[in-house]
């Protein structure tokens, strides 16, 4: 089982970086994740892209690449969703088991979900004023909601240990407290 980030050119990048540090550092113990992206490395520049922040980030695996049942959680930025969206991608989501995989879409990724049918019916940014929506394994965020979304993220993938750890998190990323 594994975490996907999806990148494609001028994805928001800052939107995801830190649900990626909570993998990496998670009191639970490292969860594994990669990035991918959708087409084949001939056709988009060898798997390099380039966020909306001017980083280049290089794919790990592609989206033809990926077993759906492998995917624990499928991480949607924002940005310009015109370089991503598609029967690919669409095709691709449909195929995760919503049972068993978190989908979690960031600003314009809640577009692509939207328009690929997923938020019909559900509790989500659409139909809530909250930055981050959880409504079971469909987590969607407003992008200026980077810290709830990752928290929300976190806790539907199992990322803390309690509801102690939860909070901590949140002090420290979106209250700035530290213990000094």
């Amino acid at each position: 089982m594994r975490n996907y980030f999806l990148i494609y050119d001028g994805c928001c990048f800052f939107e995801i970086v830190l649900l990626g540090y909570f993998m990496k550092y998670s009191t639970l113990g490292e969860q594994p994740c990669a990035y991918c992206m959708a087409g084949s490395a001939d056709d988009t520049g060898g798997g390099t892209i380039r966020t909306s922040e001017g980083f280049c980030v290089q794919a790990d695996t592609f989206l033809k690449d990926i077993d759906p049942d492998e995917v624990t959680s499928f991480i949607i930025p924002g940005g310009d969703i015109a370089h991503v969206r598609g029967d690919e991608l669409r095709a691709f989501l449909h195929s995760l088991n919503r049972d068993k995989s978190c989908i979690c879409a960031i600003c314009a990724g809640v577009d692509l979900l939207e328009e690929y049918g997923f938020l019909e019916g559900k509790n989500t940014i659409r139909t809530n004023e909250d930055l981050a929506v959880s409504d079971g394994r469909l987590i969607t965020a407003r992008p200026n909601g980077y810290v709830d979304f990752a928290v929300e993220a976190g806790k539907a993938i199992g990322l803390f240990s309690d509801e102690t750890d939860i909070a901590e998190t949140l002090d420290f990323f979106k209250y700035h407290k530290s213990e000094i």
